[in-house]
């Protein structure tokens, strides 16, 4: 143990001056515990006779924890200088050491020895009461630095020592190393930045804001993790799927699955998985596009966007008309329609170029035989054509023998009626084949018949006149055609007699000598009576309309229908305006 009154400040409450020299009070601090000095008054302290109290100090300069204190006393002559002595501290709690454990060695060494039992003090003092004198040739005071200092003077403070224990106090260095975040031997050096724990020799994690933000001591980052790491220190690294700091976010759907997935940013490195978008993959399709990216555009799903798959596109409802495949994106190829495809286009004029993919309509109408907006329906009985928009002839055995496509009547005619369609009056062809001797014997046959149908008419005219005598000239041809007709029906060829009168249709034969066509083939007009009876009221608006009459139970068609008779406005106005030709007139009328 170091004494540590040695040579410091000392002083007492008087002194003794003995032959000019001073027995002042440091020299009981000087290092000489020689008492049997000749020159005692060189090494000893005394204080002036005839005092009641005898005060001696020496100053520590710092509080120490006292051990022992040994106070050495004269030798010689007079050693009762030291009897009866007390002994005091600055300690406020504990002013009077009273609990000491002393002995005094006895002559001739004169040396009080005292126990302390650790008592802390910065000054210490030696006090005799009623006596005439107090001597101290040394006082010595053992002991050592408070726990927490070091050094000859104890005003070094012990470092960072392991668990708080106490430096050595006298080297200062700690006996079981550094608390964490300090280095050196006396720990009293911190950790550089990036370090930590014992000695300094661990390296901080990926602490955000930097190596700044480590803590010395045990190297956790305050301010969390930098993106892509966990735990307390940073140094984890964030496990599949997760990412950012901290870890504590989740991956997107990566292509590939969370191998993809940047555990600092959650990007994904290699796309997405069908159905996602975006740089982490995290935000779904929007209504219209699908796959990985989301970079497809959906079909023509029914319902639009909402039944198409994000996935793969696929729509689940079906496909809008004119469209099929998974997608729906796959236009209807020729000859289908409607939702998948899954129709089958009708008898679309000009083949499915024209069957609409969407609703099967036939853009350009139906092939013959065929009618409805899609074509799918065939003609009904007595018509033909496309659209069905032609009535059947006069087939043998009715409408059952009419071709749906052409009209042709595949078992032939009725009798009276010829060509493929069976709507040419055969009497006309049948006169025009005839030689000039058939003519002359049937023109014979029939002279009688003639004479009386003019006579007929001659009446007829007559009475016309009698009625107006003021009669035009369009009035005149009307008459002119009202003879011709009934000229026409008296000249009828005998054996045409089947062809029906009863039609009230007039049938007029006109030879190839007055023919006006320039293929030179007999001209057959044909109005009913109720046409004819319309241009001679001059009623304009019945007259080149299409007029149906026949009562229906005079009609030979097998559905009773009423037949047609048409005369244009041309013909009206000619007849008006006086225009008309009597071998023309025909040539302007229906012909077949």
């Amino acid at each position: 143990m170091r004494n540590f009154a040695l040579n410091k400040f000392a002083n007492q409450s008087s002194t003794l001056n003995y032959k000019g020299f001073d027995w002042a009070a440091d020299k009981a601090v000087d290092g000489n515990t020689n008492g049997w000095d000749a020159d005692m008054y060189k090494t000893c302290s005394a204080t002036a006779p005839d005092h009641k109290m005898h005060i001696w100090n020496v100053h520590l300069g710092f509080v120490v924890i006292v051990k022992r204190i040994t106070i050495y006393g004269r030798v010689n002559k007079v050693p009762d200088q030291l009897s009866d002595f007390e002994l005091y501290t600055d300690n406020e709690f504990h002013p009077r050491l009273t609990n000491l454990t002393s002995f005094r060695v006895q002559k001739p060494n004169n040396i009080h020895i005292f126990e302390t039992n650790d008592h802390p003090a910065n000054v210490i003092s030696v006090v005799r009461r009623n006596t005439w004198i107090l001597t101290l040739c040394e006082v010595t005071v053992e002991g050592e630095c408070l726990d927490g200092f070091f050094s000859e003077y104890c005003n070094n403070t012990c470092g960072r020592c392991y668990n708080g224990d106490s430096c050595d106090k006298e080297s200062g260095i700690c006996p079981d190393g550094c608390d964490p975040g300090w280095s050196e031997m006396l720990c009293n050096v911190e950790c550089f930045e990036g370090t930590y724990g014992h000695g300094c020799n661990k390296t901080c994690g990926n602490c955000l804001n930097g190596s700044k933000t480590c803590l010395k001591t045990n190297g956790h980052c305050i301010d969390g993790c930098k993106s892509g790491w966990q735990g307390d220190r940073c140094n984890k690294e964030c496990e599949k799927g997760t990412y950012g700091s901290g870890c504590r976010y989740t991956c997107g759907f990566c292509l590939h699955g969370n191998e993809t997935c940047s555990v600092v940013d959650g990007r994904c490195s290699m796309g997405c998985q069908e159905g996602w978008q975006g740089k982490n993959c995290q935000n779904e399709c929007e209504n219209g596009a699908y796959g990985s990216g989301c970079r497809y555009t959906c079909g023509q799903c029914l319902n639009g966007n909402e039944t198409c798959s994000i996935v793969d596109g696929r729509c689940s409802m079906g496909c809008q008309e004119g469209w099929q495949g998974e997608t729906c994106q796959n236009e209807c190829e020729n000859g289908t329609y409607g939702s998948g495809c899954r129709y089958t286009c009708g008898q679309c004029l000009n083949g499915n170029e024209t069957c609409s993919v969407i609703d099967g309509r036939c853009s350009m109408g139906c092939q013959e035989g065929w009618q409805g907006e899609t074509c799918q329906n065939e003609c009904e009985k007595g018509t033909y054509g496309s659209g069905c928009s032609y009535t059947c002839g006069l087939c043998l055995n009715g409408n059952e023998t009419c071709s749906v496509v052409d009209g042709r009547c595949s078992m032939g005619c009725q009798e009276g009626w010829q060509g493929e369609t069976c709507q040419n009056d055969s009497s006309v062809y049948l006169i025009a084949k005839l030689s000039m001797e058939d003519i002359t014997v049937i023109v014979g046959s029939v002279v009688g018949m003639c004479t009386g149908a003019v006579i007929i008419s001659i009446i007829i005219i007559a009475d016309l006149k009698k009625r107006n005598n003021d009669i035009t000239d369009s009035e005149m041809v009307l008459n002119k055609i009202s003879i011709r007709r009934e000229t026409a029906s008296t000249e009828s060829p005998s054996n045409n007699t089947n062809t029906p009168s009863y039609y009230n249709v007039a049938s007029l034969f006109i030879p190839r000598r007055i023919a006006t066509r320039e293929d030179n083939v007999c001209e057959e007009p044909q109005f009913e009576q109720f046409v004819y009876e319309e241009l001679q009221d001059n009623s304009r608006s019945s007259a080149y309309s299409t007029i149906n009459y026949t009562e229906m139970g005079a009609a030979t068609r097998d559905d009773n229908a009423y037949e047609v008779a048409q005369i244009t406005e041309a013909d009206y106005e000619e007849i008006k305006d006086h225009r008309i030709i009597e071998n023309d007139m025909y040539s302007t009328i229906s012909c077949k």
